[in-house]
């Protein structure tokens, strides 16, 4: 997935992007805070709150992680660690989240997108270039944005909303150990 630079640009500089940007603790807390209200949020990453919700789901995790330390970290730590070689994820094929059924197929999905979102948070963007990992974090959004896209599509948003929050609410606390009880 392609972003151009103004997209990319505007993760370091926007409203939409404090969230994510205050999870990554690599970043200093001006970077983390910074906010040019000139700068617009990428339309294919809308809405404002669901960048929002996961940021603090992220950032709430990384908490949750730090007051469990002898809990497993990932629910899917094969499938959710960053590619290096491809860092930035293609998108979705086109109508591939069509053949989504259930409402527990996107709580799945967007507790999967948040946990990758996660841990490439927790990698220092230095490391693999600030560009591509700005683009890899976008293109996880983006993938994010249009699995809400197609709940908003079949289900009222206040159904949304609430499927959307479940979601992040139990990839909050998830711990192996709890699931398999």
């Amino acid at each position: 997935m392609l972003f151009p630079s103004a997209d990319l640009e505007a993760f370091w500089s926007s409203a939409w992007a404090v969230p994510l940007r205050s999870a990554c603790r690599w970043l200093t807390p001006e970077v983390k805070t910074r906010v040019d209200p000139d700068v617009k949020m990428p339309r294919r990453l809308g809405p404002q709150c669901l960048s929002r919700w996961v940021g603090q789901a992220i950032q709430d995790r990384f908490a949750w992680l730090k007051a469990h330390p002898d809990v497993a970290h990932f629910r899917y730590p094969d499938e959710s660690a960053p590619i290096w070689e491809a860092l930035v994820p293609p998108p979705y094929e086109r109508g591939w989240l069509r053949i989504f059924e259930e409402e527990v197929e996107f709580e799945r999905l967007t507790r999967f997108e948040a946990e990758r979102l996660l841990r490439l948070l927790d990698y220092p963007p230095a490391l693999v270039g600030q560009e591509e990992w700005t683009a890899a974090l976008l293109a996880l959004c983006a993938r994010l944005a249009l699995a809400y896209r197609e709940l908003k599509r079949r289900y009222r948003a206040k159904q949304v909303r609430a499927i959307v929050r479940e979601a992040l609410a139990q990839f909050v606390v998830w711990d192996a150990s709890s699931e398999a009880a």
